[in-house]
């Protein structure tokens, strides 16, 4: 196992060697020492990691210690339980999280039931329904646990019952009966979203593909019977892994039905947090001589537009999916510059056009939104006055106007936004830290991030909060 798990990281670290994340000195007899090439691009490198994290699903868990009473007394009659007890705690963990799992569409309407055969609120309540089924598990582990240090457990019967709920195997019929009714959805739809957060090893339907660097499926298919460790089916239950599984799975249909729905979905949902915004007019999808603009938000009483160019890859898990999103991010960067490259008056004139009444003498802010993060230290050393910009950081630096009512200026976004930014860092603390790593027979030290995660997560929910 050590070695599987050694192995594993190496093929984790090396497409990062590969692609110069580091500097590595040393053999084999003493240990290789891992590097970043430079301070900047280890500072570029905690930035781009922290505005990931920002990015992610936030969700909050069910208020555990208001269930102790409820789950010690299903805990008192194990393996039997008081059925409307049992329904009572599944109902209540799974209207909670329909409400407190906050993460913004990856795709359209259109673009999810491409992708999942459902949409959005149906995966809503899929979701749910798993998380519920998690936090039963793990609250009923709880409870045994704590029954056993109060009366002590000689023959291991309570022992064997707590595994039981830690890595959960539950028949077929049971898995899907207690999904079916907890979500409403048929049993059809559960088995093709079951299928993307699945690893099959049923005789005929095996299947594994998407299981990759990037996302590790936290569902067992077995023959007749599922298994799935609570703490991983919360961790891995996002929409981001629809998207990488359908990619994996089936190519063609991610191509030709589901990526044309990402960037369309993201500059919508920017587009709803600046629309709340008093002042701006909103043009989206403009197409000029040279290419085209994503959204062009106007403000007339500064005579400022913001250009946005929209990048919507997957977010990004690993050196070969960071390398993906650096080349729609340097597409983005070539979009904004032949808008910025024009004349004064040529830029007038398409900003006339795109806004449909003459406006002249414009201060153009360019604007590269992004899903999640920007890539490595080559992208970010290009930005120059691009203001950097992903969905929770728009959140952020447009909620005084939204909810506040407080004016907001373009010009001073940038100013705004790195403001954001920098108090983020300030709260999140990262530093980078060297930590060893044994592969195989050798050993290898490499900077690993540590940064206050709690922290990013308050500056999320800071940021979305009240919409």
């Amino acid at each position: 196992m050590a070695t599987l798990v050694g192995y594993s990281h190496f093929c984790e670290l090396m497409p990062e060697v590969h692609r110069g994340y580091y500097l590595v000195e040393g053999d084999e007899e003493i240990g290789f020492q891992l590097r970043h090439p430079s301070g900047e691009f280890a500072g570029h490198e905690a930035l781009d990691i922290i505005l990931a994290e920002l990015s992610l699903s936030v969700f909050l868990n069910s208020p555990e210690p208001f269930f102790v009473e409820l789950f010690d007394g299903l805990a008192r009659t194990v393996p039997f339980g008081d059925s409307a007890e049992m329904g009572r705690a599944f109902h209540l963990h799974n209207e909670h999280y329909r409400r407190y799992f906050n993460e913004p569409p990856f795709l359209t309407e259109e673009g999810y039931r491409a992708a999942a055969g459902v949409g959005t609120e149906e995966f809503t309540r899929f979701r749910a329904a798993l998380c519920a089924m998690a936090d039963f598990a793990r609250g009923m582990a709880s409870a045994v646990d704590r029954r056993i240090r109060r009366e002590g457990d000689l023959d291991k019967r309570l022992w064997k019952e707590m595994l039981e709920w830690i890595s959960v195997c539950w028949k077929d019929t049971a898995f899907f009966g207690f999904l079916k009714g907890l979500s409403g959805l048929d049993f059809d739809k559960l088995e093709r979203l079951v299928a993307l957060f699945s690893v099959d090893f049923r005789a005929g339907n095996k299947s594994g593909g998407h299981a990759r660097d990037g996302f590790f499926p936290p569902i067992a298919r077995l023959e007749g019977s599922v298994l799935y460790n609570p703490d991983l089916l919360k961790l891995f239950m996002t929409a981001r892994n629809i998207l990488f599984a359908v990619r994996h799975q089936d190519e063609k249909l991610f191509n030709d039905m589901v990526s044309k729905h990402l960037e369309p979905s993201l500059v919508q949902q920017a587009a709803d947090l600046l629309r709340a915004v008093p002042g701006l007019d909103i043009v989206l999808g403009h197409d000029w001589r040279k290419g085209d603009q994503d959204m062009l938000v106007y403000s007339a009483a500064e005579n400022a537009a913001l250009h946005v160019q929209a990048k919507a890859a997957i977010p990004p898990q690993g050196a070969r999916m960071v390398q993906t999103i650096e080349g729609r991010v340097g597409e983005g960067l070539d979009q904004l510059k032949r808008l910025r490259d024009l004349p004064q008056g040529e830029r007038d004139a398409i900003l006339s056009q795109a806004l449909g009444r003459t406006v002249s003498g414009v201060e153009v802010i360019d604007v590269l939104l992004s899903r999640s993060c920007f890539g490595t230290s080559r992208v970010w050393s290009q930005l120059g006055s691009v203001v950097p910009l992903n969905l929770t950081l728009l959140a952020g630096v447009t909620k005084p106007s939204r909810v506040g009512g407080q004016p907001m200026s373009l010009r001073g976004l940038s100013a705004q936004v790195w403001g954001e930014i920098n108090l983020l860092l300030q709260q999140a603390r990262p530093q980078w830290v060297t930590k060893v790593a044994i592969l195989g027979p050798v050993i290898f030290r490499l900077p690993m991030l540590d940064f206050d995660n709690a922290a990013v997560t308050v500056a999320n929910l800071r940021m979305w909060g009240g919409r």
